[in-house]
């Protein structure tokens, strides 16, 4: 491992693998079958990760992987082709920042993040526009807190966000909390 400092781990659904998200040194691969790791930090070449400081990680319907990033955007990493994409502010319209902490994507599409300080958006994956969630203290049904620390979609496909002001359920066909 290169790293003490750990912001998240992941179980792969799919392979035998532990995804460890880190302050500064990107993200490590543990692979306990074979008892190896792989590192993906951020580099000069064009296919890497885009920041070394990963906040979270998980997963899309396909077993590819989805990493949150401290101040880059959201990276996906197609594990077939080990081929990252970048969703970023210059590349999303709509997106509400580049800091995050977490994403989770919905498998029909979607793809959920909490930013640092900017509420949650919610990514169209397909055509990379997003729509944008912020606290407003005069609406009851807005999110409670700008700051965004997970967002959980259990098995009935309810939204559970958790923000710095407790937990909120969000419904994503009325786009209220």
């Amino acid at each position: 491992i290169n790293s003490n400092e750990l912001n998240a781990v992941f179980a792969d659904r799919n392979d035998n693998i532990i995804w460890m998200a880190t302050e500064r040194n990107g993200v490590n691969a543990y692979n306990y079958d074979e008892n190896t790791f792989t590192y993906y930090t951020n580099d000069t070449s064009k296919n890497c990760i885009s920041s070394n400081g990963v906040t979270g990680i998980s997963d899309d319907r396909d077993g590819n992987i989805w990493f949150a990033t401290y101040n880059a955007g959201i990276d996906h990493l197609d594990k077939k082709t080990g081929k990252f994409t970048n969703y970023n502010q210059s590349n999303v319209k709509g997106l509400g920042s580049n800091y995050n902490w977490c994403a989770t994507d919905d498998r029909k599409g979607h793809l959920y993040v909490g930013h640092l300080l900017s509420g949650m958006s919610i990514i169209t994956i397909k055509d990379r526009t997003a729509v944008n969630y912020m606290a407003n203290d005069k609406d009851p049904n807005s999110i409670p807190h700008n700051f965004i620390n997970c967002i959980f979609i259990d098995s009935r496909e309810r939204v559970w966000v958790g923000s710095n002001d407790g937990l909120a359920l969000f419904n994503p066909r009325l786009g209220k909390f």
